[in-house]
């Protein structure tokens, strides 16, 4: 099972929680913040495992870990300790009243077989006020063995009494070299369990997915099982590349092509192949033309001041980047970033996404002619 040393680049989190755990100090309610796949699920699940852990188990430094061998810790490994609550709710993009009720109706329940009851509620920002202000009155008297982990991409929908009444522990950036390191150690675990279907994930495509993953190690893991995230990002390459020679119509169907649209049915689900494997797109879904655009111009810009080739995100397409940074001026990638601006600009003020598009690729053409 997963332990507190699995965890990569939070070593501030990891040591605030391990010291809790190990002075039996753990609070009653955390808000763990970090962006959307930063595996602040995985911080979650171990937390919970500790505090259930019946013979907790120590690291090198002599800090607490889940044992994974009792019978709390192999019960939480498969997701069936029935202390460890996941809190669900019925609307996608929202968690309602009647959800926290029902939790809030359990909580009164005291734990099955544990001392605790630990209750984990992903995209805890999509609490409504009436949510949080049911879950508040939990938060201001909580039985001594219910905790509390709220899961959020950002606080800035929090209630401030709520907000007061938890221990915030924000993530941070994880350094490109560390989630390398991260997805080697994790491809070479899955290649040891699963030897007859090995993964052949060679340095470079490691290499680029760390660059992409923008600090968060779990998004990079998704970057390189998604095909569809690696056909979006080559065609908006093959896009930037000979972006200057483009006609006006080669644009727009661009931005036709590239504009956020509502998504399909299947958006953000798993597809099979032709094999039968599945393959989660919401890493791709996620990302816009926007995001290849700022990542490949920050490449030209890094490589026309540096001349570094091993700085460069779009590793696959060095040439692109090379002849792009020969045809481009200083002022002109200033241009283009604030040609990015206006592009958000016009975003906020409820400009359609593909007429912005237009107008930003028109914009970046014109500084590469």
């Amino acid at each position: 099972m997963l332990k507190f040393s699995d965890i990569v680049g939070q070593e501030q989190i990891k040591e605030h929680l391990q010291r809790a755990l190990l002075d039996g100090r753990v609070s009653h309610a955390y808000i763990i913040d970090g962006a959307r796949d930063s595996d602040k699920d995985m911080i979650a699940d171990v937390v919970a495992a500790a505090i259930q852990c019946t013979d907790c188990a120590t690291d090198a430094n002599g800090m607490p870990e889940p044992c994974g061998k009792c019978v709390s810790c192999i019960q939480a490994a498969a997701k069936a300790n029935g202390d460890i609550i996941y809190v669900t709710h019925e609307k996608p993009k929202s968690i309602g009243v009647g959800d926290i009720r029902l939790m809030r109706d359990d909580v009164a329940i005291k734990p099955y077989s544990c001392e605790h009851k630990v209750y984990i509620i992903n995209d805890a920002e999509l609490m409504t006020a009436a949510a949080q202000n049911a879950l508040l009155k939990t938060l201001e008297e909580p039985p001594e063995y219910a905790v509390i982990l709220l899961l959020a991409d950002g606080v800035s929908n929090f209630l401030p009494t709520v907000l007061s009444r938890c221990v915030t522990l924000r993530m941070k950036p994880v350094p490109e070299e560390k989630i390398e390191e991260y997805c080697r150690h994790r491809i070479e675990e899955s290649n040891s369990e699963h030897p007859g279907e090995p993964m052949k994930i060679g340095a470079a495509e490691i290499k680029m997915a760390a660059g992409f993953a923008g600090g968060n190690a779990g998004r990079a893991l998704k970057i390189l099982g998604s095909d569809s995230f690696d056909a979006k990002r080559q065609a908006a390459a093959a896009l930037f590349e000979n972006i200057g020679s483009r006609t006006s119509a080669d644009l727009v169907q661009a931005a036709q092509e590239f504009s956020e649209k509502k998504p399909a049915k299947t958006s953000g689900k798993k597809k099979s192949d032709d094999d039968g494997n599945q393959e989660d797109n919401s890493v791709a879904d996620a990302w816009k033309l926007t995001d290849f655009l700022e990542i490949w111009f920050r490449d030209v810009s890094v490589y026309k001041a540096t001349g570094i080739k091993d700085r460069v995100v779009f590793c696959d397409h060095l040439d692109g980047i090379i002849k792009t940074s020969d045809m481009i001026s200083f002022e002109g990638l200033q241009s283009i970033r604030d040609a990015v601006g206006e592009y958000e600009r016009r975003r906020r003020a409820n400009v359609s996404d593909e007429t912005a598009l237009e107008m930003l690729l028109l914009a970046v053409r014109s500084q590469l002619r």
